[in-house]
């Protein structure tokens, strides 16, 4: 009897495949297939975003949404089962762009401070 799940040659008597243990009266299961979700567009956009959030981190604003919606994109996509290369550098990139807009936001800030600080002392000078 031939196994219809691997193929094998078995005695006409065996109840088992002798390779693969299916059952050989059973129907025929092939475990090994699995259906294969169709991919979406979020993989390159969080890519996309996540490379211009880090690309533009000097731009301000526009370089923290960027990242922020690489990262949620990917996120999203990671909880629908999709772990694509592309996503997690969408996610990492995002991640860098946020984190790097958000110390320019910082430097701008103490720039600003040091700037009307010495102004200040010059005033007081006077």
């Amino acid at each position: 009897m031939i196994c219809r799940n691997c193929g094998t040659m078995n005695k006409e008597e065996a109840k088992f495949c002798e390779c693969c243990g299916q059952d050989l009266n059973s129907p025929y299961i092939n475990p090994t297939v699995v259906e294969e979700k169709p991919k979406t567009s979020n993989n390159v956009i969080s890519m996309v975003m996540g490379i211009l959030s880090i690309v533009l981190s000097c731009s301000g604003i526009v370089s923290l949404v960027l990242g922020i919606v690489a990262v949620v994109l990917a996120r999203k996509e990671r909880k629908n089962g999709n772990d694509d290369g592309m996503l997690q550098a969408g996610f990492v990139c995002g991640v860098i762009g946020i984190v790097m807009s958000c110390l320019y936001f910082i430097f701008v800030i103490i720039y600003i401070v040091c700037v009307g600080l010495i102004a200040i002392s010059e005033v007081a000078c006077l």
